[in-house]
């Protein structure tokens, strides 16, 4: 197998900074079994252009602006760092399976007496509470693992991200590597150590069918990296063998 690295710069200014690496207590979360991995790292992309330009753009919905008033938290002051792990392929879209974890300065007190008034449940496992928000459809809860921590999924994922927490679990594997890697110096990234035809649904593509430019590609990662100039989008791919690398990088450019 060969490794080779494909580095399109969307904006020739932007520079590699030495970025924060994703959270190794997030990543003990995750589970063991995870096939895909996303992360953001929430205060430097939303400090950038661009992302001064989304939250511009966002609606002010007033139930966002309420749970604001009643808990004291606000996204760009208080949210620092988002890891989404998917252990299943095929199916990312609906996010069915994700396992959403983020570190912050959070305060649980304050969300809990919310939920009480709400008519959210609040259920206990292993002396954490889990709120399971009303009218939910999908089955979905959210538990403070700590005050800087938050996982959301479903039940089974967010006690399973509770039992990794009171064992202290490491995560490991090729998947934490191409994490790290991709992370290390990007805001936002992507990273698998799944063939990328895996990742695609079945009818999804609109007509264009991918799976010829994709099938070479193992494993992979993918990250961009915000600041004040540009973007820039790195990615690195492993393939079966050189010449499947060389045909890949040619089809790109």
């Amino acid at each position: 197998m060969n490794r080779y690295a494909i580095v399109p710069a969307l904006a020739l200014l932007a520079r590699a900074t030495a970025g924060a690496a994703v959270d190794p207590n997030l990543l003990g979360l995750v589970m063991p079994e995870a096939k895909v991995l996303y992360g953001v790292q929430v205060q430097q992309t939303l400090a950038s252009p661009f992302g001064q330009f989304a939250i511009s753009h966002l609606p002010q919905k007033d139930a966002m602006m309420r749970f604001q008033a009643a808990t004291g938290f606000e996204l760009q002051r208080d949210l620092r760092e988002i890891l989404v792990a998917s252990s299943t392929t095929g199916n990312l879209s609906d996010g069915s399976d994700a396992l959403v974890l983020a570190s912050g300065a959070f305060a649980p007190d304050k969300v809990l007496a919310l939920a009480s008034v709400i008519g959210a449940k609040v259920s206990d496992y292993r002396g954490v509470a889990m709120i399971t928000p009303p009218q939910q459809h999908d089955a979905r809860v959210f538990a403070f693992l700590d005050a800087s921590t938050i996982a959301i999924g479903s039940e089974p994922a967010v006690r399973g991200a509770i039992d990794r927490q009171a064992t202290l679990a490491v995560f490991a594997g090729p998947l934490f590597q191409k994490a790290l890697d991709a992370s290390a110096t990007h805001d936002a990234w992507f990273a698998t150590v799944t063939p990328l035809t895996d990742l695609i649904p079945a009818g999804s593509t609109g007509g264009f069918d991918p799976t010829t430019l994709l099938r070479s590609v193992i494993e992979s990662w993918v990250g961009v990296h915000f600041d004040t100039n540009g973007v820039t989008l790195a990615a690195e791919v492993l393939t079966h063998s050189a010449t499947e690398a060389q045909g890949l990088a040619g089809m790109l450019k």
